[in-house]
């Protein structure tokens, strides 16, 4: 057997705590990355695989009267064919054992032949007193299979937990802010028992189009032409939503997509920090073995010989790691990892699928480092002579060796000064490491903060305790009279054929009030009437805006940023915002995500149409989450073709009393507070278990790299038990220097690790909507510094053990 793989074991034993270390470093960070990202990607390759096979629709309408079958026909032979089927549903109370008291239960028949569902435990309903549910809202509400339930006062037996394609999140209507799986919940049961519970239902269609390669603009053109189509045939028709604006249907793919950028992030930052650490762990090992590799090559071996055998434990110990950590991830920790996401998400069930780049990015890429690395840096040091490893001079001496300290100062105090100047170069390198150690720190700590911050931002951005956004011009400014015949108009729309469904005296009363509106100035102008009276307060307070919605490339990802284009009254009491005289002003927010700056021009596109708007910002005012754009309500008009009195939303402090008929949503600042805190809890809960990675790999570093410097100092630590120093006078003198360079290393590295988070964080929202301010609280920082402080002194613990075990004999025949 080779004199050189003997070695080996001896090797092995003697750098234990190296390769521990490395051990321990690699396969945390392989482990904990790739979980995630392997999690996070398997929902992704779940939900494309799961809506591949469900038939699923590429957008919805809503009626308010069931559809004749000859109208469903000419709509599935309009333009490029399409199937059209009947999804209808309808909310029913719904009351279980343990259960939230108020809770809404949304009933749809099972489906079979479009929007097919996923049983994540359980089967379908068979009988008409069987009912699937949504697995999220079960799992929160502590429901099982076989529990029974009640609806409506009828008495139904769980036999399923059942995930929608098209309801990814339990939200009751699309413009929601807020998805709800404690309250509210999906839920199928059969065709008999949907017709007994059904009092009335909502006349919902899902259309599956022929062509799934039809670009978005194409498909709205064709969503347009099924609306014009069922005007035409006196359908009278409440919504249509295409997949892509349905946020039931995409918002964990959205979440997601940002998600996994965050830890791509930091996988790389990992990957930058484990480099160093090869770095640094193969030149002392290099000096450590320098009178080993003398002997060896005055005794004929070839230096290739050499490489070859100090590249085979750190090989062999990337190889381990890496083998490891994916066995961690695949037995469990990549499922554990995405259990934060069906906390929340009404998705398929989990199973981990291999994908070939993960495991390049976070196993092949970090042991070809290590093997790069050592081998770059074992045959750089092999340049020296046999004769200079055997003598040790493989590290040139510099001026730091020669320095005089003032004789005034008292032994010790020279000693430790000798050991910094002699240490520097070491130092310089821990100094480094801290600064990436504390990268990681940083990030993790001020998620949670960010999050929460931009959530207190946006609420206070709602600039009414009430804003309103319309499918047309309201007007609300009516009199009695006027909201009388609205309330007629709006009543005989209730009914499919009011002339044979009412009776002839009720029918023509409702006829003769709706009629007042032919000669009304509002209705002539195209603005429906209010059919409710508002007081009069009310009515002077509030105040009309117009709104739309563009994009713009962000200057990051280059992916569309939604920008809502706001025109707003001159000196409004709600938007504190000077747009007179033409003037455009556009959010702080939207400046730094997209690059935005006064006087140039910017093209902004309506991704719907594919129509562009060329806008040139006058002003950059607001918060840093404002990601809005404002110009005079005349100016708005102007660019996007409306007559001068359009508006479709009303600000006001009060509430108003508004036809729901015509409207698209409410926002208040207590909704906008709660979407804050939900997105919190979801975005912040996957980001900060960033911390999971940061805290050990802080020790690790920070062990390694201080280890070198007590090992490299073995012998004048022998030299000072021969003299008769105690182990506590030696600790003073070899572990107080590192301790100050660590404390000092902390404090310098605040302002370097703060501007490079500014830009590590930018890459890692580049592609969440909205833009996220960073400010550190001081609190946060002395976080940063106490972690750090408190994972060295874990490590100088273990270097004490260490100065402990070095025999005094042993370490003077290596240097005989």
């Amino acid at each position: 057997m080779s004199p050189l793989i003997k070695r080996l074991p001896r090797d092995f034993v003697h750098n234990l705590g190296k390769y521990l270390g490395l051990f321990f470093l690699l396969t945390i960070t392989i482990a904990m990355v790739s979980s995630f990202l392997t999690g996070a990607s398997s929902i992704q390759k779940l939900i494309a695989q799961n809506r591949a096979v469900s038939n699923l629709e590429d957008f919805y309408i809503t009626t308010q009267f069931k559809i004749p079958q000859d109208v469903i026909t000419k709509i599935q032979n309009q333009g490029s064919n399409c199937k059209v089927y009947e999804n209808f549903y309808t909310d029913v109370q719904f009351t279980a054992p343990g259960a939230h008291k108020q809770t809404t239960a949304r009933l749809f028949k099972n489906r079979t032949d479009f929007n097919k569902v996923s049983y994540v435990e359980g089967r379908a309903p068979q009988q008409d007193t069987e009912i699937a549910l949504s697995r999220t809202y079960c799992n929160n509400n502590n429901l099982q299979i076989g529990d029974k339930v009640s609806l409506d006062g009828h008495t139904f037996t769980i036999t399923g937990f059942v995930s929608l394609p098209d309801y990814q999140v339990l939200e009751k209507k699309n413009t929601d802010l807020l998805f709800d799986g404690v309250t509210f919940t999906l839920a199928q049961v059969t065709n008999e028992a949907y017709d007994q519970l059904a009092k009335t239902s909502v006349y919902r269609y899902s259309v599956v189009l022929d062509d799934k390669t039809m670009s978005l603009s194409d498909r709205v053109t064709y969503e347009r032409d099924v609306a014009q189509l069922l005007t035409n045939n006196q359908v009278s028709l409440t919504e249509v939503i295409d997949k892509e604006d349905n946020s039931a249907y995409n918002y964990a793919d959205k979440d997601l997509v940002g998600d996994k950028k965050g830890w791509i992030v930091a996988g790389a930052i990992l990957l930058v920090v484990v480099s160093f650490v090869f770095v640094v762990l193969t030149k002392a090992t290099i000096l450590s073995e320098s009178a080993a590799i003398g002997t060896l090559l005055a005794s004929g071996y070839r230096k290739h010989e050499l490489i070859a055998h100090y590249m085979v434990l750190p090989t062999l110990t990337g190889l381990l790691a890496a083998a490891v950590g994916n066995g961690i991830c695949y037995s469990g920790f990549a499922e554990f990892m995405a259990s934060n996401y069906y906390r929340s998400y009404d998705i398929v069930s989990f199973t981990p699928i291999f994908s070939i780049e993960i495991f390049v990015f976070m196993s092949v890429i970090p042991v070809l480092l290590l093997m790069s690395v050592n081998f770059i840096g074992i045959a750089a040091s092999l340049k020296a002579t046999p004769l200079e490893f055997l003598r040790q001079e493989t590290r040139h001496h510099t001026r730091r060796s020669k320095l005089v300290f003032p004789d005034r100062w008292k032994f010790l105090r020279r000693f430790r000064a000798r050991v910094l100047a002699r240490n520097a170069p070491q130092f310089l390198i821990l100094f480094l490491g801290i600064v990436f150690s504390n990268i990681l720190l940083l990030m993790c700590l001020c998620i949670v903060p960010l999050v929460e911050e931009y959530a207190t931002q946006m609420t206070k951005m709602v600039p009414a305790q009430h804003i309103y956004t319309l499918k047309a011009p309201l007007e609300i400014d009516v009199t009695p009279a006027q909201a009388d015949a609205a309330s007629a108009l709006s009543m005989l729309h209730k009914y499919e054929h009011p002339e044979d469904e009412l009776s002839a005296a009720r029918y023509y009363d409702l006829l003769m009030r709706a009629s007042a509106l032919e000669s009304d100035s509002y209705t002539a102008a195209g603005h429906p009437v209010n059919m409710y009276s508002n007081a009069a307060k009310t009515i002077e307070k509030s105040e009309k805006f117009a709104v739309t919605t563009l994009e713009i490339p962000r200057a990051i990802s280059g992916k569309g940023e939604e920008v809502s284009v706001y025109g707003i009254d001159l000196n409004s009491d709600y938007w504190k915002y000077d747009v007179s005289g033409g003037k455009i002003v556009i959010g702080r927010g939207l400046a730094q995500k997209c690059g935005l700056v006064r006087g140039e021009q910017y093209t902004f596109t309506d991704r719907y149409t594919s129509d562009t708007y060329v806008i040139a910002p006058d002003v950059i005012a607001g918060s840093q989450t404002d990601m809005n754009v404002y110009m005079s309500r005349t100016t708005w008009c102007e660019i996007f073709g409306k007559p001068a009195d359009y508006f479709n939303g009303y600000a006001s402090n009060k509430p108003l009393l508004l036809d729901e008929t015509y409207l698209v949503a409410q926002t208040t600042p207590d909704q906008m507070a709660s979407a804050g805190e939900q997105m919190s809890l979801s975005m912040g809960g996957v980001l900060s278990m960033l911390m999971w990675v940061a805290i050990p790999v802080s020790v690790l570093l920070i062990f390694l790299l201080t280890k070198t410097s007590i090992e490299q100092s073995a012998r004048s630590i022998s030299y000072m038990k021969v003299f008769g120093y105690t182990e506590k006078e030696i600790r003073s003198l070899y572990l107080h220097p590192i301790t100050l360079a660590v404390l000092v290393s902390e404090v310098l590295s605040i302002p370097i690790i703060i501007a490079l988070v500014n830009e590590l964080m930018r890459q890692m929202m580049a592609d969440y909507a909205g833009n996220f301010p960073l400010n550190y609280r001081p609190e946060l920082l002395t976080q940063v510094l106490a972690i750090g402080i408190a994972t060295y002194v874990v490590a100088a613990c273990i270097h004490m053990w260490n100065i402990h075990k070095i025999s005094l004999a042993e370490a003077l025949k290596v240097y005989e």
